[in-house]
């Protein structure tokens, strides 16, 4: 989904612990990028992760009650046990059908070959496979992959500091490093990652 294609405002409904039920506020958020490190930000992009994973395992899970036993996603689990997998991963786009049967393990695999190696390696292209591995991942999460995701999270808060030591005003990187660490954050259980950002 393409930052361009949303409205200059985002708008989600909330509903509190301490709030009756069937009442339900509702939280507008500005792209404005003076209020990209602002609490209520993140946790807009957070609940909106929330919504898309829930979509995610619908779609997949009756996807996988009508294949048989060959899984498109044994092609991905071959790219994956390839030296070069990085480049075939920014030549193609993730499809629902790679995630249909995918094991954990295989999930905290592709998400270990995302994980830039340092913030001035990140490759754009891959940020829709990021993203995607964060959505097939389930909780709890395993204490090694915990780890990881923090790994990733803290490395795009060092590639927002590069970002904004080059002044940019905003850009899609940018957005894109406030989504994951909002991500890693409210969905995951890191909201000190949050605070640091």
């Amino acid at each position: 989904l393409e930052a361009s294609k949303l409205p200059e405002t985002l708008t989600f409904h909330i509903e509190h612990k301490d709030e009756a039920k069937n009442e339900a506020s509702t939280l507008a958020v500005s792209r404005n990028p003076h209020l990209c490190s602002s609490n209520c930000f993140h946790r807009a992009y957070a609940n909106f992760f929330r919504l898309s994973k829930k979509d995610f395992y619908n779609i997949v899970g009756q996807k996988f009650c009508w294949d048989s036993f060959m899984s498109p996603s044994n092609v991905l689990i071959s790219v994956l046990s390839v030296d070069d997998c990085r480049n075939w991963l920014a030549t193609h786009q993730p499809k629902l059908s790679y995630f249909v049967g995918l094991s954990q393990a295989n999930v905290v695999k592709l998400l270990e070959v995302l994980l830039p190696t340092s913030s001035s390696k990140w490759d754009s292209n891959h940020e829709t496979w990021l993203y995607a591995g964060l959505l097939a991942l389930e909780q709890p999460l395993h204490p090694d992959t915990c780890f990881l995701i923090r790994t990733i999270a803290k490395t795009f808060q060092k590639l927002l500091k590069k970002y904004r030591s080059q002044n940019m005003v905003d850009s899609k990187a940018k957005r894109f490093c406030h989504i994951i660490i909002s991500v890693v954050a409210f969905e995951f259980g890191q909201r000190d990652l949050v605070e640091a950002a």
